[in-house]
């Protein structure tokens, strides 16, 4: 067997541990306090915002026009029919009024508040969803078209516009136009 040398515990310790760095006077600034060249600096810095300086309303969407214009167009038809059907017995002569009909007498009006409200700017979906029961009336009268062969003829798709109306209105665009009218006209009531 052969001796060994065994070395002390402090011999172990090959170096001083380092001295503790002595505090910062100022606040630590963060790494992207200084300029640096080139863009490797993944954040923009945050600029304050000019008073008068809220965004300009974006312009009006074609599509919002025209959903506007089909939702005031669709309340004529939807109008006539639910109205003569009440007046005049039912929608296949003299079977009597079906319930679902009274309700419906107010769908033209509410319909036409939906349109005023998108065209001036205040709301997408109330003409969405105020579009539905013109939609469920014209699905309605498809399916009595196509499984029973009584439909209204010509007058089934005049009550499409109800549904054109529904689709444009729910368009992106027309949301997005809608949100940028309402946050410009929130900005001008907080400003006075």
């Amino acid at each position: 067997m052969q001796p060994t040398t065994q070395q002390p515990r402090q011999q172990l310790l090959r170096e001083l541990p380092e001295p503790r760095l002595r505090p910062r006077a100022a606040p630590y600034t963060g790494p992207y306090s200084q300029g640096y060249m080139g863009p490797d600096r993944p954040f923009p810095e945050p600029r304050r915002r000019v008073p008068g300086s809220r965004g300009r309303v974006r312009p009006m969407p074609i599509a919002a026009l025209a959903a506007g214009t089909l939702g005031i167009a669709g309340t004529l038809p939807l109008a006539l029919l639910v109205g003569a059907a009440v007046a005049l017995g039912g929608l296949w002569g003299d079977t009597g009024v079906e319930w679902w009909l009274y309700p419906l007498l107010a769908a033209p009006l509410l319909q036409l508040w939906g349109a005023i409200e998108l065209l001036i700017g205040r709301s997408w979906w109330l003409l969405v969803v105020t579009c539905l029961p013109g939609a469920a009336l014209l699905a309605y009268l498809v399916v009595e078209q196509v499984v029973n062969d009584q439909g209204m003829g010509w007058y089934t798709p005049a009550l499409g516009a109800p549904v054109l109306a529904m689709l444009l209105a729910g368009l992106p665009a027309v949301r997005r136009w809608v949100a940028s009218r309402r946050r410009f006209a929130a900005g001008q009531r907080t400003r006075g």
